[in-house]
């Protein structure tokens, strides 16, 4: 499950704030308690925002699990969606690439040829009709931590 982490950002406003979110993202949770989604390589390669949907290519980094993390691959990707739909105004959908391509499998499951929406049943302690005002940055450790008894 994700875990909202609150945070007040300082950013230029000649900078995109989508960017600004995606790299918050990258950067991991400051709560020590929670787990990184995106390996610390990744980088935004580019960001465009038009019709209600912003459309991310982030590079080949983002297909690689953090040491140390077993978030699910669509607990990673709605880690993302989630953030950017439900910080950044008149964004209601993302589309994501890898390196350009629209058709790869994220993290080798989910393809990318197709458009998110936030999906807060993963958000812990939401649910579909409530919102939030900050971006899910992390993921609940203890969950992870019950998955690693069942698989030693």
């Amino acid at each position: 499950q994700l875990v909202p982490e609150r945070r007040s950002l300082q950013y230029s406003s000649n900078m995109v704030l989508e960017n600004v979110v995606l790299e918050e993202l990258i950067k991991g949770p400051k709560d020590k308690e929670l787990l990184t989604v995106f390996d610390p390589e990744t980088r935004v390669n580019s960001v465009q925002i038009g019709n209600g949907e912003c459309q991310i290519d982030l590079n080949a980094a983002a297909g690689q699990i953090p040491a140390g993390t077993e978030a699910a691959p669509e607990t990673v990707l709605y880690a993302l969606v989630n953030s950017i739909c439900e910080t950044c105004d008149g964004v209601d959908s993302v589309r994501l690439s890898i390196d350009g391509d629209q058709t790869a499998l994220f993290r080798g499951e989910i393809p990318l040829d197709q458009e998110f929406k936030a999906d807060l049943s993963l958000v812990k302690g939401e649910n579909s009709t409530v919102t939030y005002g900050a971006p899910p940055i992390g993921v609940d450790p203890s969950l992870a931590q019950d998955s690693r008894q069942d698989n030693p």
